[in-house]
């Protein structure tokens, strides 16, 4: 868990599913603040809501191709990565 949390601190993760609209809507960047047991509290780095604060709750996940159901707890947010290609 302390792993986890080192890697997303500090670093700026998108949102991957709606939440709530307009604010927090999928790829939305995100600079976390704050993690918790339930809940991430962040700042909005993009859009119109830009600089305001937000807290993201676990959402249960349940996948439905599988031949047998289970429920999950996971934040709607992953690390957002960009590096350079140069053809030349």
């Amino acid at each position: 868990d302390a792993i986890a949390r080192t890697a997303i601190e500090n670093r700026v993760p998108i949102i991957l599913r709606n939440i709530s609209q307009p604010k927090l809507c999928n790829g939305a960047r995100l600079a976390v603040k704050k993690l918790m047991n339930n809940a991430v509290q962040a700042t909005v780095l993009t859009g119109s809501f830009k600089d305001e604060d937000v807290l993201i709750p676990r959402i249960s996940m349940i996948p439905m191709d599988m031949s047998f159901q289970f429920k999950r707890l996971q934040f709607p947010i992953r690390l957002a990565l960009a590096f350079t290609i140069n053809k030349a």
